[in-house]
């Protein structure tokens, strides 16, 4: 556990230790207090030929007539496995903002995943945009890359993330992201060009502001166009040539400190 894992890093058998985010680095630096040279940050790749393959304007049409979605309203995604850490309530409180601030903009707020709805589903409706929410439940791999392409924007608010794959996914489903600075994922983000990172994520009304500049259709397309770019630079194949690098540094770290000196 904490104690057999702090002894393997204070050993001198590890040479390097690859964390997925600089977020994670630091969290893994603080814990064990080792070299910070020793670790490295090697983000995980997506391949965006997943969604790309498929056909946008098909699944928006198809997801958005299963739930009778509007072909003028926006569609906003959140996908976790934990709704409680994820925060799902500060997004929800963000678009309630959002619809207090401007009531005629038009928005559904997809939820995939797993969590308690009941809970999620009194806060949407206390919060005046019950029927504004849709939870969709778990969803398999072809089905949740469906969802992204019928998508017009990706939001998570983690309160902790060590990476956050689902940011990465939705790039590379061509979709503007809006993410706490809690997440790891904010390595990728280029502040205003691909994505928003959110410091305060207890501001409803500063989450809604930038929210509500995606809601319009020219400023999300060119985002969203960023943000695939920036997944196309994130591939598995350049992840794998990374950690290979860092390998072979180990490799010829070991080799240089078994040579003779002179």
């Amino acid at each position: 556990t904490d104690r057999v894992e702090r002894r393997l890093v204070q050993s001198k058998m590890c040479r390097y230790f690859l964390a997925v985010s600089s977020l994670a680095r630091e969290k893994f630096l603080e814990a064990y207090g080792t070299d910070p040279q020793a670790v490295k940050v090697v983000p995980p790749g997506v391949d965006s030929a997943r969604f790309q393959q498929l056909d946008r304007q098909q699944c928006r049409r198809e997801i958005r007539d299963s739930f009778g979605i509007g072909a003028e309203e926006v569609i906003m995604l959140f996908v976790a496995m934990n709704f409680d850490i994820k925060g799902l309530d500060r997004l929800i409180m963000a678009l309630a903002a959002l619809k207090h601030a401007s009531s005629d903009a038009k928005f559904k707020l997809l939820v995939v995943g797993k969590g308690n709805i009941r809970k999620y589903t009194k806060l949407a409706l206390s919060s005046g945009i019950g029927d504004q929410v849709v939870f969709m439940g778990a969803l398999g791999k072809a089905e949740i890359a469906r969802t992204y392409m019928a998508s017009d924007i990706f939001s998570i608010l983690s309160r902790f993330d060590t990476f956050g794959m689902v940011v990465l996914e939705a790039m590379a489903a061509a979709l503007p992201v809006v993410i706490s600075s809690n997440v790891g994922a904010r390595d990728l983000v280029r502040e205003g060009r691909n994505a928003f990172v959110i410091d305060d994520t207890e501001n409803a009304e500063g989450i809604a502001a930038k929210i509500g500049l995606l809601l319009d259709r020219k400023v999300r397309e060119k985002m969203g166009a960023e943000a695939l770019r920036t997944a196309r630079e994130n591939t598995w194949e350049k992840a794998v040539d990374k950690v290979v690098a860092v390998y072979e540094s180990t490799l010829q770290s070991l080799v240089r400190s078994k040579m003779p000196q002179p």
